[in-house]
């Protein structure tokens, strides 16, 4: 049974298949639809996830086969880019491929290639990783593939080498984030050394092509969902770490943190062999000679490059304020590599003892796999789920409890697969919730015994779901690790929920109030997307806004309504019209071209959002809400001398949308 995480990444490959019509329950939609899917995370990996179920079948077993295609190109990318070390440039020609003179050599480099691809497939830091459904491994792939196409681009630069440097780098962007915290340095590195003074300006053409093909990759994903991606990025960069208490980069805790995880990350065995292959390469020059002499080591411009990406890889990780030894993942293929060297000079002093130590690391990789496997415990989350989605076709779920085995993301994972409708929300987290959760929830699922992270106000939720008469529980599954899971369904004859469409004009009508109108807008919002999981009420939103302009064009409440409906669909262009709309009937409202020019800038159309904001100041006198954000539209399109009276003006702007001026 999935746990949070990987459900959640596992109904990210199902919506995307979908979205893509790979799958059945979905069919095309166009761009917007699919990018609207990946609003925190790039969709690479959804999207590759996506193809395998398609192929293979959507179970957590099937769609797990991903894993094995990103851990191949691991270690195809691990053995290429040692193989490219022992080599060096001598090896090969203009196009990378053996020359002659360099037979010898190659099989050396054969062996240290080898080395590094089971080295890598034995470290315990990336074993567990490639078994569970999660992002390091096609993170640590990706990232390992830029790197090392850079480093083939800088050895021998061409054109088809830089693009494929550029388009590496946008597909390694387009799994995660992070993938930013190992490319950063050595890219900007890579491209800097190209405007040096005795470079040809060939290189710097191939830079820019690679650039290009970097942002021509990333830009539709973040163009459409930037805001999303940066608040997601903050929240779990700086909110999880302080909630998390993980040390910081001004403590020592911080800087040993992850040398600390290595242990466990490399084990004992593999780099202490390592090591006493250098300690003999130093005793025994003779190590690192071929028959005829010469030295098999990586060339020196190879291996700067390649301690560049190790070490600007584990200080930006490091400087990171949040902490986890699997996000030193990228880094590991690395350490891989350079233990290799370790272990081929000893094989060369002790071919025998070398090679029965290494057949003991595998042996004892495999047998710890067997050991670490847990037996699988039948979880009741598949029975409760399929008895909900036999109450309709497209249906939400409340979810109170929170474990790794009950929890929204797995109910969504399991009332999705193989066609299915039904999605998990949770709801209880605080005392607002309640109410409303009584009044709008057709399904909830309960649980007794153990809830993990579900706090005081889940219980008290849970207990008035119990007591209220609205709900009859329509199924109970006992649990393995104690007490009993419960799926209640609303009765007949109680009260229909309300329709979140009806209200919906009069709540967008608030958002002329400004700051008194803006949190009870976006707090009703939020619990109505937790009963309603699939927006159904946004159609009907549309069609009603729309009939209403058809008979008066001038109608507060339609335009107001599609206002909103487009700012929560993340369609900026359409939300500003209709906000231009408003500002012609109401001139004298300062809050309608502030949320105009937000929506530009969201839009990345900096020059307009400034020019609906200076024409605002001068219609009104809100001057503490408007000038911060003049201040901010200039400096966004290219006016820095603005950035002292924005620094002035922003806290201001600010302070008055929180209704705090």
């Amino acid at each position: 049974m999935p746990a949070w995480d990987q459900a959640d990444y596992l109904n990210a490959a199902l919506n995307h298949g979908r979205a893509l019509g790979w799958l059945p329950g979905g069919e095309w939609q166009g761009w917007g639809r699919l990018l609207d899917l990946s609003p925190k995370l790039p969709p690479a990996a959804a999207i590759a996830g996506a193809g395998v179920m398609a192929l293979a079948g959507d179970s957590t077993d099937q769609a797990s086969w991903v894993l094995s295609l990103w851990n191949g190109l691991l270690l195809l990318v691990t053995g290429c880019w040692a193989r490219d070390l022992a080599l060096g440039s001598q090896g090969t020609d203009r196009r990378g491929r053996l020359t002659l003179a360099a037979g010898r050599v190659a099989g050396r480099a054969v062996w240290l290639s080898a080395l590094a691809m089971a080295l890598t497939a034995l470290l315990p830091g990336l074993a567990s990783l490639r078994v569970t459904y999660l992002l390091e491994i096609p993170l640590t792939a990706t990232c390992l593939l830029a790197l090392w196409r850079l480093a083939r681009w800088r050895a021998q630069p061409d054109w088809q080498r830089a693009l494929l440097a550029g388009g590496s780098i946008g597909l390694a962007m387009l799994v995660k984030q992070s993938s930013l915290l190992v490319l950063t340095v050595p890219a900007c590195w890579a491209a800097l050394a190209c405007w040096s003074r005795d470079r040809r300006w060939i290189l710097r053409c191939q830079a820019l092509l690679a650039a290009s093909m970097t942002m021509a990759m990333v830009m539709p994903w973040l163009h459409h969902n930037w805001i999303t991606a940066l608040s997601g990025t903050t929240r779990a960069t700086f909110t999880s770490a302080a909630l998390e208490n993980d040390p910081g980069a001004l403590q020592l805790a911080g800087w040993l943190y992850y040398p600390t995880a290595l242990v466990g990350q490399l084990g004992l065995a593999i780099p202490l062999a390592a090591v006493l292959g250098l300690a003999l390469r130093l005793r025994l020059p003779r190590l690192g000679r071929n028959p005829g002499g010469r030295q098999v080591l990586p060339s020196s411009a190879g291996w700067r490059w390649f301690w560049l990406c190790l070490i600007s890889g584990w200080l930006l990780t490091t400087l990171s304020p949040n902490k986890d030894a699997r996000y030193a993942a990228p880094l590991l293929p690395l350490i891989a590599i350079g233990l290799a060297w370790g272990w081929w000079w000893l094989l060369q002093a002790w071919p025998r003892a070398g090679a029965i130590l290494l057949s003991l690391v595998a042996a004892m990789g495999v047998s710890n796999a067997f050991v670490t496997t847990q037996p699988r415990r039948p979880w009741p989350v598949d029975a409760a789920v399929a008895r909900a989605r036999q109450a309709a076709i497209a249906n939400t779920l409340v979810v109170v409890p929170s474990t790794p085995q009950l929890n929204q993301h797995t109910v969504s994972y399991l009332g999705t697969r193989a066609g299915g409708h039904t999605l998990g929300r949770q709801l209880g987290k605080t005392a607002e919730e309640i109410q409303p959760t009584l009044d709008g929830a057709r399904q909830i699922l309960l649980a007794t015994g153990p809830q993990e992270s579900v706090k005081h106000w889940a219980s008290r939720l849970s207990d008035a779901v119990r007591t209220s008469g609205l709900f009859q529980r329509s199924g109970s599954w006992p649990r393995p690790d104690g007490g009993i899971l419960e799926l209640w369904e609303r009765h007949g004859d109680a009260p229909i929920p309300a329709d979140f469409a009806t209200a919906f004009p009069q709540l967008a009508r608030r958002l002329g109030e400004g700051s008194a109108g803006l949190d009870a807008v976006f707090s009703a919002v939020a619990i109505a997307h937790q009963l309603d999981g699939h927006f159904t009420y946004q159609s009907r939103v549309d069609a009603t806004a729309r009939s209403a302009l058809l008979a008066d064009p001038r109608d507060e409440d339609a335009l107001w309504s599609l206002a909103l409906l487009n700012v929560l669909q993340n369609r900026p262009a359409a939300a500003e019209r209709w906000f231009a709309a408003l500002e012609q009937l109401q001139p004298g409202n300062p809050w309608i071209p502030a949320y105009r020019a937000v929506v530009l800038m969201a839009d990345w159309r900096m020059p307009a959002a400034h020019a609906v904001v200076v024409a605002g100041l001068e219609r009104s006198e809100a001057e503490a809400l408007l000038q911060g954000f003049a201040d901010l539209t200039a400096v966004a399109s290219g006016r820095l001398w603005r950035i002292p009276a924005l620094i002035e003006n922003l806290p201001v702007t600010t302070a008055t949308v929180r209704g705090e001026g």
